[in-house]
């Protein structure tokens, strides 16, 4: 997300359904159609650890 935000002939991102947004902080956020690159450095997944937990094997 971070990468197509810097590059001034974006138009696409492929975004999967693999079920993982439950189990990130702060999942892709999409308005109007357009995804929303989150504002805080590096690559922009950050684990929601204690969701993982609760599936740990």
């Amino acid at each position: 997300m971070h990468l197509l935000a810097a590059c001034p002939n974006r138009s696409f991102l492929e975004a999967h359904g693999f079920g993982l947004e439950h189990y990130i902080a702060e999942p892709l956020r999409v308005e109007e159609g357009f995804a929303i690159a989150p504002d805080r450095p590096g690559h922009g997944i950050a684990f929601d650890w204690a969701g993982l937990d609760k599936i740990r094997a």
